[in-house]
């Protein structure tokens, strides 16, 4: 199997996976249903990303797959927000927070260089590409730290710190990647061994992350092992 067949089949599995736990273990709590049902929808964009074949980006990618990491992003930003708000539900907490208006403004500072023509391979269009790519970046960042602060609200357990530390690595990763993109003279795909990290972050993320809110739905003296399978199965 090639490796570009496993980073896709991984976003797929995330996607899934996430989907298939909400609709099946948390239709009694809203606000958890739409984390999950956000973070799934996140991971089918990125399918579109590891759908371009080794071929496609050598020869260049078509141009907009760099507003892929920030709408994905968004929906991470979004899925923070629903945690937080189902740990402050009834309390008047209800505003929206800082981590979706600086997303907006990073958002429309993305999608604003479209109206303007760059010819393919011009130097103007590869800088277009890379500051979108860190843009996209800034804003994963920000979702990731909508997602930490909502699962460090949500539940303490050690696995909840597990998926916090997955969901870190995994945008230290991408800051990697996206830092490596600024010492490259051309686009190029993207190094194997960060394929694997980014599968093997997707997969391990959302397994931990899908058992973090199962959890928190089991009262603190019944949370067990068998009490939470139980709750997703």
């Amino acid at each position: 199997m090639e490796l570009d067949t496993i980073t896709y089949a991984a976003a797929v599995a995330s996607a899934a996976l996430s989907a298939t736990a909400a609709a099946k273990a948390f239709k009694t709590k809203p606000r958890l249903f739409f984390a999950l049902t956000t973070f799934a929808t996140a991971m089918a964009f990125l399918t579109t990303f590891y759908s371009l074949t080794e071929s496609d980006t050598l020869r260049g990618v078509p141009r907009g797959h760099e507003e892929i990491g920030g709408f994905t992003g968004v929906l991470l930003v979004l899925c923070g927000s629903f945690l937080r708000r189902e740990v402050g539900r009834g309390n008047g907490r209800e505003k929206v927070g800082r981590f979706e208006t600086w997303t907006l403004g990073l958002l429309i500072f993305i999608l604003l260089p479209h109206y303007f023509k760059m010819e393919p391979g011009h130097m103007e269009e590869a800088m277009h590409r890379r500051i979108t790519q860190t843009c996209g970046t800034i804003i994963t960042v920000i979702g990731t730290l909508a997602m930490i602060d909502g699962i460090r609200q949500l539940v303490d357990t050690w696995v909840s710190k597990l998926t916090m530390i997955l969901l870190a690595t995994w945008t230290i990763t991408a800051i990697y990647y996206t830092a490596s993109a600024w010492m490259q003279t051309e686009q190029g795909s993207m190094p194997d061994e960060l394929k694997w990290a980014f599968a093997i972050h997707k997969v391990a993320f959302t397994l931990a992350f899908i058992w973090t809110l199962a959890e928190y739905t089991v009262p603190r003296e019944r949370r067990t092992v068998r009490a939470v399978l139980e709750r997703l199965f």
